[in-house]
């Protein structure tokens, strides 16, 4: 697909359309499958967001952006979706029957019949809202705010380098709508449960640092989220713990899935590509934030993703 001309007047085509995206989705999905869903809705269409697993709580009001609606699919479109293979494993079904992906990540897999991918787009929220004029949507507070939290979540509050002025146009242009910025932002980047700063202690009590510093892993296991009574979609945001300490350039945080199975999230300075990192596992996703999966021992898999980042960018093993 070569523009967003084309991408339009292929969801005008469209109607009886499933919206699906990652598991464990973050703001960015959320913003851009509800967004999206309320859009088409209101050009008359019957579409559906389907969310395969529990979403973090400080999303949940995100669902009701849309008209609850029950039909049998048409289409299936999928958005932030960088591989079908990281559809939650209960919307595995649609894996290979999707119809269009709309993405803004290098690594995606283009597994879809038609893709749209924008990998200078901030967010995947801004390939949505380009939308609004072509498909002659009349935007309202709903799209707006979904699309204000999709581009705030993954530029980190327009702090990321990946932020571009129009990352700073279109919020401009959504605060106009009336979004509610100074709540949105406390409730999506300053408010924190007592749960979660439990499972931060943790993280920050398991980090290990190799080659002087410049890589710094930790990880968090099933026992640890059964202990504090937290789930994993709880957890947003933790990824970046490791970046943020100063002299780390490589910061690799593992969530336990179940026995042995980890979630991988790389993060690193603008020194060091991510997604690079990850496709050395398999995975992928943006310059500075990418993610793979992993299984193993904990010890064992810690020293092996290290190794085989250190050999990577001829870093010592100090």
């Amino acid at each position: 697909m070569n523009s967003i001309n084309d991408l339009a007047q292929t969801l005008k085509s469209m109607n009886n359309i499933y919206i699906v995206t990652h598991m464990f989705p973050d703001g960015d999905a959320l913003g851009s499958a509800f967004s999206l869903c309320r859009m088409l809705q209101k050009l008359g269409k019957k579409a559906a967001v389907l969310l395969g697993n529990e979403i973090s709580k400080k999303f949940e009001f995100m669902t009701g952006y849309i008209e609850p609606q029950i039909f049998n699919e048409e289409y299936i479109v999928s958005v932030d979706l960088a591989s079908n293979s990281l559809l939650e494993s209960s919307l595995e079904k649609y894996a290979y029957k999707i119809d269009l992906c709309i993405d803004h990540h290098i690594s995606n897999r283009k597994f879809a019949a038609l893709n749209y991918i924008d990998s200078n787009a901030a967010a995947n929220c801004e390939i949505i809202y380009d939308l609004i004029d072509l498909l002659n949507v009349q935007i309202d507070k709903y799209i707006a705010e979904g699309l204000y939290i999709g581009i705030s979540s993954d530029t980190g509050c327009f702090r990321y380098s990946n932020t571009t002025y129009k990352s700073h146009e279109i919020a401009a242009k959504l605060m106009k709508q009336g979004v509610a910025v100074s709540k949105i932002n406390e409730k999506l980047f300053t408010l924190k449960s007592r749960k979660i700063l439990e499972i931060e202690k943790i993280l920050n009590q398991n980090i290990k640092y190799f080659s002087e510093g410049k890589c710094a892993i930790t990880f968090i296991t099933l026992k640890d989220f059964e202990k504090h009574e937290i789930k994993d979609s709880e957890c947003d945001g933790i990824a970046s713990i490791p970046i943020r300490i100063e002299g780390v350039n490589v910061g690799i945080t593992l969530r336990e899935k179940s026995p042995d199975n980890y979630k991988v999230s790389v993060r690193t300075s603008e020194e060091v590509n991510a997604n690079d990192i990850a496709s050395l596992f398999e995975g992928g996703g943006h310059f500075r934030a990418a993610g793979f999966s992993i299984q193993g021992k904990i010890n064992e898999i810690i020293n092996e993703i290290a190794n085989t980042i250190l050999t990577h960018l001829g870093w010592k093993n100090k």
